[in-house]
């Protein structure tokens, strides 16, 4: 068996020591892709018009189920590097990069053919719906549809890099994927063009990001070599196995959301879900923002498995779960009682409604809280039953809520429900019980050392903002400098309560230097 070198100490191959700079990279990296997703619907609402942004909402909605052809493969990759290098497997790393990128270049091609048949399909089920503006439609599905199976052809070299634990890599690489597409976007829009460009724009982006982090790939993984002759059928259907598993046990939000969009464009028309889509994004960008988070535990508890420390992902869940409650909680607590502000700010007054982002809001809180017990769960590879539960229980939630949304009518409220409803119970309720289950944890225990002190440490936050919401409704800045208040309490209380005393120590320690260097200084 071939050696990695591994210079550096054993903690390193974990990837626990880098945990926490991979989650700031991430938080950090995601704060420019917020403020970019936050300022392109507002331009294309303005320069384009609502119908147009409803026209880019459907088409990525159709095209978005095509991400999930590669069967999940490609996310297996970085647990299967993270536990190759954890044992030093030069050989095996080989063998499973190289069966997946074979298998991912067939996913590419399947993924074009599929886009070009979609596109010539279009008119034939939407043109009464999208009227003038199919061809616009066509154009979009097309060229974000290329987009994706040139995501699909470069997606191992995705998992080397985060099974590398380099997280902070990968999300740069993000970034700089978003601000060239943002800017070539922009340019678009100021030169008076419409969607056919804009996709293009992103389409040109996402190119030339995935060849630069193709190169990366290798520069961070040294022992890496694709080559046919590392191809193995067996350990391709190994990852696939898993990979499916994967698929299964994510799947739903993707089902739901995409799917509701395209029954909102056919029943309510595309203006409605441009209205709708801005409330579910903001809810899924609190959703991706946590998900820098979770996403880190996989790679980690595949390699802390396979060296044996299985004692020590148990403490690792328990912790991850609070602190993602911790940190969520607060956001989600925004968003209901200050999204109508946000909306407002961000799209205009025609777009606020805080009933459906409040619906969607405690939803998906459920969900994210247990995000990592899931991604948990995937590391080490018992996920494929949970994932079945999961996505069946979210199915069938779902299409029983359609038949009555049917029967007492589409409008955003109902909309917002039949999505929140599934989500909150199949991927997180769920995920809950399966936690309890596959770590032999008690349910009181579980809730204890997990929500109890991220939620008594918010109830003050809470109280201060439903009185903002019902007493300052007519004075927006003071009722954000109470609010504000509220936030520095909780602040005050993680900071006694949650954060851990050797953070604490290691901050103050920090604080206490610099402000010495600054008033030797002055």
């Amino acid at each position: 068996m071939s050696q990695i070198d591994t210079s550096g100490v054993e903690e390193d191959r974990y990837g626990r020591s880098r945990l926490l700079s991979n989650v700031v990279w991430g938080w950090g990296s995601y704060l420019f892709i917020f403020i970019i997703g936050f300022i392109m619907p507002r331009l294309i609402d303005r320069r384009i018009g609502q119908i147009n942004l409803g026209i880019w909402d459907f088409g990525w909605s159709l095209v978005s189920y095509l991400s999930f052809s590669n069967l999940g493969i490609g996310s297996s990759v970085n647990r299967y590097v993270a536990k190759y290098r954890a044992v030093n497997d030069i050989n095996g790393l080989r063998k499973a990069v190289s069966s997946v990128a074979v298998f991912q270049i067939a996913v590419s091609i399947f993924v074009t053919i599929a886009t070009v048949a979609i596109t010539f399909l279009l008119p034939f089920y939407f043109s009464n719906k999208l009227k003038t503006n199919i061809n616009d439609a066509q154009w979009v599905v097309l060229l974000l549809g290329l987009s994706i199976a040139i995501e699909q052809g470069f997606n191992p070299f995705r998992g080397v890099i985060s099974g590398c634990h380099r997280w902070d890599l990968h999300n740069a690489l993000n970034v700089f994927s978003r601000i060239v597409a943002f800017v070539g976007m922009v340019g678009v829009l100021l030169l008076g063009l419409g969607l056919r460009e804009l996709s293009f724009a992103y389409m040109a982006a996402t190119l030339v990001t995935e060849i630069i982090r193709m190169i990366y790939a290798y520069r961070v993984c040294p022992g890496l070599k694709l080559h046919i002759s590392y191809v193995r059928w067996e350990q391709a259907k190994e990852m696939i196995l898993f990979g499916w598993k994967t698929v299964i046990a994510t799947l739903s939000p993707l089902i739901i959301i995409q799917t509701t969009n395209v029954l909102v464009v056919n029943f309510l028309g595309p203006a409605t879900l441009a209205i709708l889509s801005r409330s579910v994004n903001l809810t899924r960008r609190v959703e991706t923002l946590t998900n820098r988070f979770s996403f880190v535990t996989t790679p980690i508890a595949g390699a802390m498995q396979a060296g044996n420390r299985s004692d020590d992902i148990k403490v690792f869940l328990i912790e991850s779960i609070r602190y993602m409650i911790a940190f969520v909680l607060p956001l989600i607590l925004i968003l209901i009682f200050f999204g109508d502000l946000i909306l407002t700010v961000w799209m205009g007054p025609k777009y606020a409604n805080s009933w459906v982002l409040a619906i969607l809001a405690i939803g998906y809180f459920i969900q994210i809280s247990q995000s990592p017990a899931l991604r948990i769960l995937v590391g080490m590879n018992l996920h494929g039953r949970v994932g079945v539960i999961s996505l069946a229980t979210v199915l069938v939630l779902y299409f029983l809520g359609i038949l009555v949304v049917g029967k007492v009518g589409w409008s955003l409220i109902s909309t917002s429900l039949l999505i929140s409803i599934p989500l909150m119970v199949g991927n997180g309720v769920v995920i809950f019980f399966a936690s309890c289950y596959y770590f032999k944890i008690q349910l009181f225990e579980y809730f204890r050392e997990t929500f109890l002190i991220p939620i008594l440490c918010s109830l003050p936050m809470m109280g201060i903002f439903l009185f903002t919401r019902l007493s300052l409704t007519q004075n927006t800045v003071l009722r954000l400098m109470v609010g504000g208040v509220g936030v520095m309490i909780t602040f005050i209380l993680y900071w006694i309560f949650i954060v851990p005393p050797s953070f604490r120590e290691r901050a103050g320690k920090f604080v206490f230097k610099h402000f010495y260097q600054f008033g030797q200084y002055r």
